[in-house]
């Protein structure tokens, strides 16, 4: 069933741009860009420094930072991406009746932090309609980033390209810094 859903993303048209893309950056953080239609937002989830939709085009993208010595007793067990990874995935489908991961990856990690990618089809009788996340979890040698990403599960295929571009461009606040330098 999952490889079903996987392929009918394959078979997808890209869609194309509607606006152009906007840096987006959170405190000294880290920067990402957004699609330039998504509005920002401060309600969508209380701990969330990224919050962006475009309730028109059902894109909801929330952005949260976890200081690993805020983490209490997570870090007590030392853990570590996919430890947390498996946490922030408890988080996120805890309202869901059923989830169902459709693929998961692991990029070479930079020299500054390592990634883990899933896609996710999750329904629950109080949303009404199926529903397709992808969470990315990134992690340095401070902190924990998740990016949680949303959108009906009937027009995903139509907003995957948008959430890779939106996972790719995530940069340290002194890597995007660095890129825009020139490293100077």
């Amino acid at each position: 069933m999952a490889l079903a859903g996987l392929c009918l993303c394959f078979a997808c048209q890209p869609a194309a741009p509607a606006r152009p893309w906007q840096q987006v950056r959170i405190d000294s953080l880290y920067e990402i860009r957004v699609p330039g239609s998504l509005l920002p937002a401060t309600d969508m989830h209380p701990y969330a420094g990224l919050q962006y939709y475009a309730p028109d085009q059902a894109l909801y993208v929330l952005g949260i930072e976890d200081e690993k010595d805020n983490l209490g007793p997570l870090m007590l067990r030392r853990i570590q991406l996919p430890g947390y990874y498996m946490f922030v995935e408890n988080t996120v489908f805890e309202q869901a009746d059923s989830f169902r991961m459709e693929s998961q990856t692991i990029p070479p990690p930079t020299p500054a932090h390592a990634c883990v990618v899933g896609d996710y089809y999750a329904s629950s009788r109080q949303w009404g309609e199926p529903l397709f996340y992808r969470v990315a979890v990134f992690e340095t040698k401070d902190f924990f980033y998740q990016l949680v990403m949303w959108t009906r599960y009937e027009g995903a295929c139509a907003r995957t390209e948008q959430m890779d571009t939106i996972v790719g461009s995530f940069r340290l606040a002194g890597q995007a810094e660095a890129a825009r330098t020139g490293g100077r």
